[in-house]
């Protein structure tokens, strides 16, 4: 019975939400959105007999921001992501959206005392010497307070909000309902799918719930750059931490969007743009791991040739295929390699049958024509980038997830940094990163474990394929077998087709060079080396010089620019 009351409890407080939602909706001029709501028994009728005066007065952008600010943090926080996605959103809604702040209000000291205790096992008093009551910063999740350990280590140290996780998880299925009455509202009319970036949405926000997931990040962070004299990760205190309960050291420094207000010179300014540039550079090109919101409130000045990053609850990671195709994209744009990039997208498979590379190089040429080379005050980085997100989602090329969050991290970093280098140059910044990115990935570790993977796969291809060519040939004799051929996709046969054959028959002549010389070891006729065949050994030799120009010549194929 219990149960069953519980459950009716639930289902009330749901549709008491979307009771609010249809309200907050009407009154803002999306009364479409709620008729489809009435229609699947979600909302009264009487709500839909309402009118709005606010439509007719203020532009749909404005709209749209105000509703959401007035419907509460999730929906800001998708706002907020909205914003960064000019790239399939008009320039007069992300304006708006990108207004949107993250505010909410702060919650008793007496319930910050209870949850601290239930978590962590001990009471604050026993934990700290000092524990500041009043907040320093109150966010949709949970509160962040200043504290100070019995060992004098000042900390910050997050809550995280009573019974938020309810809340987010009602709120995430209602915007989920949303999205798909968007999609079907629209159709084909607009050129994504609202229920992607709302299921994208709902797994960031499931994981910046867990704070250990966050603490892990900062761990990663603090590893990747132990060794930089220039940029500084605050230390995890793993003893009072846990999913709701994140204590961290507490950085002694000016917020970026602070520094302006300080009495900097502006060389201290300049300075200070530039290690933020290379130690972004340094996570996403050498570590593969970035901060995927550094806003101006994420990073802190100790000092004109120190930084620090903090907040790691949204984090990128670029899986070894995605690092290197961002990379390889990175070197081919600095020289604006056309051919390249083209070249790059067919060999991720990111090319469709639909795509018009002709076209493509085209609209490339004209993105490097209009928007290269150019100090940093003349030049929209997000306007730049969601170009070529617009040209590659018009041609048809489907780039990997990780460079859309990548993208968006950009888009957030060219605020931080424009107000305080507006002279600074995109080239002459990622010019000399260029060659360390090259001597980073040739050096002789990696190198090492390329050889081994290739030498892995040579091994493989030489066992299956006489097996392969075997299914191959009967499937021929039986006329079993049809080729198709796309003109779009010719390209990428060739190079493919090419790259193939002359690996194999390479192969090939290793595997018999190698079988023969085994062969010739055991006989004791001819010349002699060491009481070993001459001809025997030769034939080893030329086997493993083939090897060595296999391998050699799979590097290059990857590595080339």
């Amino acid at each position: 019975m219990k149960k069953v009351s519980r459950r009716i409890h639930t289902d009330y407080k749901i549709l008491k939400r979307y009771k609010e939602i249809g309200e907050v909706l009407v009154k803002y001029g999306f009364g479409f959105l709620v008729e489809k709501l009435y229609d699947k028994g979600l909302v009264p009728s009487r709500i839909l007999k309402r009118r709005s005066d606010i439509a007719e007065k203020i532009s749909p952008g404005k709209r749209l921001r105000l509703a959401l600010e007035e419907l509460g943090p999730m929906f800001i926080k998708l706002g907020q992501i909205l914003s960064t996605r000019t790239d399939i959103i008009p320039e007069s809604i992300t304006k708006e959206l990108s207004m949107l702040q993250d505010q909410a209000p702060e919650f008793s000291f007496p319930i910050v005392q209870e949850l601290f205790e239930k978590e962590i096992g001990i009471s604050i008093q026993e934990a700290f010497e000092h524990f500041e009551e009043k907040t320093i910063a109150a966010e949709s999740i949970g509160q962040v307070h200043q504290a100070r350990l019995k060992d004098g280590s000042e900390v910050v140290v997050k809550i995280q909000r009573p019974n938020i996780e309810n809340t987010i998880k009602r709120d995430m299925n209602i915007l989920k309902t949303l999205a798909k009455i968007l999609d079907e509202y629209f159709g084909d009319q607009i050129p994504f799918r609202m229920a992607d970036i709302v299921e994208e949405f709902s797994y960031a926000m499931m994981r910046e719930l867990n704070y250990m997931i966050e603490a892990r990040n900062t761990e990663k962070f603090r590893e990747n750059f132990k060794n930089d004299l220039h940029v500084v990760i605050p230390k995890v205190y793993w003893e009072y931490s846990t999913s709701k309960v994140l204590t961290l050291e507490k950085i002694k420094g000016i917020k970026l969007s602070n520094i302006l207000k300080t009495e900097n010179g502006k060389e201290d300014v300049k300075s200070i743009a530039a290690q933020i540039v290379e130690a972004f550079m340094k996570q996403i090109f050498i570590f593969g791991f970035f901060h995927a919101d550094p806003h101006p409130g994420n990073i802190f000045v100790i000092s004109e040739n120190r930084i620090a990053f903090i907040d790691f609850g949204i984090t990128g990671y670029l899986e070894p295929h995605a690092m290197d195709f961002i990379t390889d994209l990175f070197i081919a744009g600095t020289r604006k390699d056309i051919e390249k990039i083209a070249e790059l997208f067919v060999q991720i498979d990111a090319v469709n049958p639909k795509s018009d590379m002709r076209r493509l190089k085209e609209d490339l040429s004209f993105i490097f024509n209009f928007y290269f080379d150019v100090p940093l005050k003349r030049l929209n980085i997000s306007e730049a980038l969601s170009e070529f997100m617009r040209i590659t989602y018009q041609n048809h090329i489907h780039l990997p997830s990780q460079f859309v969050q990548l993208t968006r991290a950009l888009i957030v970093l060219e605020g931080s940094i424009k107000n305080l280098d507006p002279e600074m140059n995109i080239s002459e910044a990622a010019g000399p990163f260029v060659n360390r990115i090259i001597a980073y990935r040739f050096r002789p570790e990696k190198v090492f474990k390329e050889i081994l993977y290739y030498g892995d796969n040579i091994l493989g291809m030489l066992k299956t394929f006489p097996k392969d060519l075997r299914n191959i040939i009967k499937k021929l004799e039986r006329n079993e077998m049809k080729f198709l051929l796309e003109e779009t996709t010719s390209q990428k046969i060739v190079y493919h087709l090419h790259s193939t054959i002359h690996k194999l028959c390479l192969s090939l002549i290793i595997a018999a060079m190698s079988i023969s010389s085994s062969m010739l070891i055991g006989y004791e006729k001819g010349p002699m080396l060491f009481g070993i065949s001459a001809f025997g050994l030769l034939g080893y030799f030329i086997a493993l010089l083939s090897a060595v120009v296999l391998v050699f010549n799979v590097l290059v194929t990857k590595f080339k620019k």
